[in-house]
């Protein structure tokens, strides 16, 4: 009961002062029980505005730094899943040098091709270790080199950009190509049908460069006798999926100074474009390197003759199709040569890695750090003393049993005086 509830004209000036006393007590103890309660001296903005709302900003900023945290957690496993694959990748390329450095040892044809199955095998199994080294959707070893990016601080403008390497055979330059020499046919001159070395082939013919003696064209083979005569407009496209285009060796049929065109299409839209000037006195070799393109056409300024047309096929996703031939000591010192320098891309990914690791950990401790000094700022803000808490009240459970005892004495001097005036002794009196 409030001492405006009650009439004061009722009470005395003892009681009154008493009862005010006990009013207050009684809310001084309601606050320090809810900080015992709650281990809080500031609830609310209504019992210090500054501190709360400091103590509110320190709690958000740590809450979107463990965020970032998480997020960091995840990029950190992310890196280890490419780690796995590329330690694994690497066992799998050691084995291939190995079976490499047996058919090196022997003669033997037979053994030699079914040391080039193995081989082949074992590259199909570096495809598949890639495309598996995902981790929740993000795989910084398949052909997509995707990005990792890792936001260090609350706003984002603390970041590190990953960016994955593509570790398949063919990314890492383990899968050989194929050559067309055209010396597979027989005759004198005929056009290329579709079909052959996996293409499909428009106006372009092969020819025996023997046929046309005293021109260009007799000088035109680089292997064999017999070359590809592209006639302009000229077209080469993919049966299936797509192909790479390393280049080819390209001679003058006629008149020095002809420049040739080669153009690399992906769905009709141009992607690559290459282009040399040749002579009819010998060919000269054109690096295109186009890859997964599914047509390539040829343009020119005159007649012109093409031959060692290097190329390699690629599946629709994206795996490159070619089969080892270790006829020869050269073809299996050439998969050698494939092998060390994928070792040395793979070592320097690992590398790469490794380094990212390090900072992305490095920046989570210090995440972690930043968390644990903004949630003290804001527990030294707002946080009950609980033994000053304590302390108070005791005092206050004290404060108020002597208040009721006083009040209680106030009343009962009043009630000495009621009894009084009501005994028959003051009526005799009187």
């Amino acid at each position: 009961m409030s001492v405006g509830s009650v009439n004061s004209s009722l009470l005395t000036p003892a009681m009154r002062s008493n009862l005010y006393s006990l009013q207050k007590t009684s809310r001084l103890m309601e606050i320090t029980q809810n900080r015992l309660a709650t281990g809080k001296r500031v609830n609310s903005a209504l019992d210090d505005p500054i501190n709360y709302f400091s103590a509110l900003s320190h709690t958000h900023r740590a809450g979107d730094l463990l965020a970032r945290k998480d997020q960091m957690s995840e990029a950190i496993e992310t890196i280890k899943a490419a780690n796995n694959g590329i330690e694994a990748i690497a066992s799998l390329i050691e084995s291939a040098r190995s079976l490499a450095q047996s058919a090196l040892s022997t003669e033997d044809q037979s053994e030699r091709a079914i040391l080039a199955e193995q081989f082949d095998e074992i590259l199909n199994q570096i495809n598949l270790v890639s495309e598996d080294s995902g981790y929740r959707g993000v795989n910084l070893l398949d052909r997509t080199n995707q990005i990792l990016e890792v936001f260090f601080n609350e706003s984002g403008d603390s970041n590190l950009t990953i960016t994955g390497v593509n570790a398949s055979a063919k990314g890492l330059g383990l899968v050989g190509w194929d050559v067309l020499g055209f010396d597979d046919f027989d005759g004198i001159f005929g056009q290329i049908s579709n079909g052959h070395g996996g293409l499909n082939w428009q106006n372009i013919w092969w020819m025996d460069t023997n046929f046309l003696t005293g021109l260009g064209f007799a000088d035109g083979a680089v292997s064999g006798k017999y070359v590809a005569l592209p006639f302009v407009p000229a077209r080469i496209s993919a049966s299936d999926g797509t192909f790479d285009f390393k280049g080819a060796y390209f001679t003058a049929g006629q008149f020095d100074d002809t420049s040739v065109t080669v153009t690399g299409y992906v769905d009709g839209v141009e992607q690559y474009s290459r282009t040399v000037v040749v002579d009819t006195d010998g060919p000269i070799w054109l690096e295109a390197n186009f890859t997964e393109i599914d047509r390539l056409d040829f343009s020119g300024s005159g007649f012109f003759e093409m031959d060692e047309f290097t190329y390699r096929l690629v599946s629709p996703d994206g795996v490159a199709i070619h089969s080892e031939d270790w006829g020869t000591n050269a073809s299996i010192e050439d998969a050698i040569q494939r092998i060390d320098s994928a070792l040395v891309t793979l070592r320097a990914q690992s590398k790469t890695l490794a380094s990212n690791l390090n900072v992305i950990t490095s920046r989570q401790d210090f995440t972690q750090e930043m968390v644990n000094t903004l949630n003290e700022g804001a527990s030294n803000l707002t946080n009950a003393d609980m033994n000053q808490e304590a302390a108070s009240m005791l005092m206050l459970q004290t404060r108020q049993l002597l208040g009721s005892t006083s009040l209680s004495l106030a009343a009962q001097a009043e009630q000495s005086v009621l009894n009084l005036l009501l005994s028959d002794d003051y009526f005799s009196f009187h």
